[in-house]
């Protein structure tokens, strides 16, 4: 029986290998030894198979989330100065970017200073009236920095 050329099965001392992975003539590993595969995920950008609109920091997004709900309370709660307070730590942290100097934008940005806000509205004031201004102030401002690391 005449088997045309391209139809004869591997040569002798090639049996089981893959010509399309071995790079010269009988040189290179085996299929079975996993060379020349990538890990999964190797070599993407960080985050490349989320969704487009999730959070990839879910944790500051429950903070924003609870830091909105109480600051609304307060302001609900208390009004008169409380509403202006929480419009302007709303607004503190997006005007950050036109401060002159970075370490001004980025001290606006971090959470500490609402947090240190929020002690001081605590425990130097003298009655619920003279803190739920400067407690809302804290609210506001920690839940524009949370969503805004929430999005990073």
């Amino acid at each position: 029986m005449n088997v045309p050329p391209h139809d004869e099965g591997p040569a002798e001392g090639s049996a089981g290998r893959d010509p399309r992975r071995v790079s010269g003539a009988g040189a290179g590993p085996g299929p079975g030894d996993g060379a020349g595969r990538r890990r999964p995920g190797a070599g993407r950008r960080p985050g490349a198979g989320r969704r487009p609109g999730a959070g990839r920091r879910p944790g500051w997004l429950a903070l924003a989330a609870f830091t909105s709900a109480f600051a609304a309370f307060e302001t609900v709660k208390h009004q008169g100065w409380t509403l202006a307070a929480a419009a302007a730590g709303a607004a503190l942290p997006l005007l950050a970017a036109r401060l002159p100097g970075r370490a001004v934008a980025l001290a606006v940005r971090h959470p500490l200073p609402p947090v240190l806000v929020l002690a001081a509205a605590t425990f130097l004031t003298d009655s619920q009236t003279q803190a739920a201004p400067w407690f809302t102030l804290g609210l506001t401002w920690l839940t524009t920095v949370a969503v805004l690391r929430s999005r990073r």
